[in-house]
């Protein structure tokens, strides 16, 4: 007995000191090793290939001076995981990539002013009192002899895309150019918003109605239909001729924001005709649907005026279940606010040759609004129930093209030789909303339709992987309520069992696993 007990008491030292060598072997390790676990969702803490590709592909060093205060650095625990992927971006090749980190409170070999850097306001509490501190966080890129300067930057899972973009900004011989038009008169005026964060995307080339899109245009955005004439037609086939990709945000019905949001319906023209000369279809109702974007109502009680919020079926909000999560363009979807939309479909019959994608959906129970219109939302319209998955009210398209004006160009271009087909393969996206990027965004902080318009921009042009290294950030996405009845009922019952389930559950392992540990101190008492 005694023999057992002193036996059991050489084990407890073993046990107790063998944790001990372990932490000392894995501190003295650490200086010679380095890894990290990412255990967020889209891995926004981890190096793509696409970078660690990029950084080992720079013919000279690439420079990044981190500036960043002292005191910031010391209070804000993302200044260190910032810091930290940086270095790690280092890592993957030391020769090619250097990263500095510069405190402006020292002497640095350049003021952060000087590059592009600016001071930023920053509240801090001490001893109760609180006080506004200047302090920088902002980085240089620099490549050869030009640099490009990220401002202010506090975000870790911004920081990788900002980066490579910023690295193929300055080792790429060529920029990104947007072309923009607008084929309704009053359309520019309801998209400063979207001309202001895409021109820092992107060089932006408003295109001017009536005239030939410049061969510098990498992706065309026609927003807006009502106001193209045939010519303007005749351009934007051309260019889709060439093989080159556009965004068609076209509705059918449209809302005069300028007064009193007077509904205006719908007429055959010409941009309608050359959709539909491609097989695409742009229904003539509006969808109304139950998850859906509340829209400001002015209202009066006697002498008092004020605002409240009501849900607003026409202004349909499409959520994670309403997009494809096999499609590049919604694989990791943040969601999409449409205003006034009409639903889209594709007539494979007119062109063959043309794969088509629906990545858009509202849900099953949207209802379609015939004429006439109403926009009213104290007034409630039946509308025709649509498709059981939904309707679609985005859509892609990919392959081969035949011109609408192959055999009849317009009399102001009877001198012109016409592509007759695609010279390649064409990218084509179609939004039946001429609003989803204008500036109704702002009235409810719709900043995802900004960021789907980019990723709108990386899909036509073919530079999936950018796309993939910036939706990777986590942002705020919409929360969709579970319309599906089984569904609902399904998780419902799935959640109440769990629940009822885990506890006892739980602490029935521990006392399966506390019996057996009591046998076995009891057999070992016995021998």
């Amino acid at each position: 007995m005694k023999k057992v007990f002193q036996n059991k008491k050489h084990t407890e030292k073993i046990f107790t000191l063998l944790p001990l060598v372990i932490g000392v072997l894995l501190f003295l390790l650490s200086g010679q090793y380095y890894t990290r676990f990412d255990m967020t969702e889209n891995k926004v803490y981890t190096i793509t290939d696409v970078t660690r590709t990029v950084i080992r592909g720079l013919e000279d060093p690439v420079t990044i001076q981190y500036y960043v205060s002292g005191r910031l650095r010391r209070e804000i625990p993302e200044v260190q995981t910032l810091i930290d992927l940086l270095e790690e971006m280092q890592r993957i090749s030391p020769n090619q990539l250097r990263v500095q980190i510069l405190d402006p409170d020292d002497d640095t070999p350049q003021r952060p002013e000087d590059l592009g850097i600016q001071p930023q306001q920053y509240q801090v509490v001490e001893a109760n009192q609180q006080s506004i501190a200047t302090v920088y966080t902002g980085l240089a890129v620099t490549y050869r002899d030009d640099f490009i300067s990220i401002p202010v930057i506090i975000d870790p899972s911004t920081l990788e895309y900002e980066v490579v973009k910023s690295i193929q900004d300055l080792t790429s011989d060529s920029t990104r150019v947007l072309g923009v038009l607008f084929g309704d008169v009053a359309s520019q005026q309801n998209h400063q918003i979207f001309l202001s964060q895409m021109g820092g995307f992107a060089e932006i080339r408003q295109i001017p109605r009536g005239q030939e899109i410049p061969a510098d245009v990498q992706a065309l955005f026609v927003i807006g239909q009502r106001d193209l004439t045939l010519e303007d037609t005749f351009y934007l086939d051309q260019y889709l001729m060439q093989g080159r990709p556009a965004l068609f945000a076209w509705d059918y019905h449209q809302v005069d924001l300028q007064s009193g949001l007077v509904p205006q319906e719908g007429v055959s023209t010409p941009a309608i005709e050359l959709a539909q000369s491609y097989g695409i279809q742009i229904l003539p109702q509006w969808v109304m649907d139950s998850q859906n974007q509340p829209i400001p109502i002015q209202q009066t009680q006697g002498r008092v005026v004020f605002n409240t919020m009501q849900n607003y079926p026409l202004w349909p909000r499409i959520g994670r279940s309403g997009a494809d999560p096999d499609h590049p363009l919604t694989r990791r979807f943040e969601g999409l606010d449409l205003f006034w939309a009409s639903p889209v479909d594709f007539n494979v019959s007119v062109n063959p040759r043309l794969t088509p994608s629906f990545p858009l959906r509202s849900t099953f129970r949207a209802t379609a609004m015939n004429p006439p219109l109403q926009v009213d939302p104290n007034i409630q319209i039946p509308g025709n129930p649509g498709p059981p998955q939904g309707f679609a009210l985005g859509m892609t398209l990919e392959g081969e093209m035949v011109s609408a004006f192959s055999q009849n160009p317009p009399d102001a271009f009877l001198d012109w030789t016409p592509l007759d087909s695609s010279v390649s393969p064409v990218r084509l996206a179609v939004i039946g909303d001429q609003e989803v990027f204008s500036d109704l965004i702002q009235i409810h902080r719709s900043l995802y339709n900004l960021q789907f318009a980019q990723n709108l921009y990386d899909w036509l042009v073919g530079d999936e992987a950018m796309m993939g290294i910036r939706t990777r950030q986590m942002g705020t996405r919409t929360l969709d309520s579970i319309e599906n009845p089984e569904e609902k009922l399904s998780r419902a019952q799935s959640a109440r069992t769990w629940g009822i389930l885990s506890g006892p559950l739980f602490f029935g392992i521990i006392a399966l696993w506390r019996f057996a540990q009591r046998k076995k101190f009891v057999r070992g008492l016995a021998q």
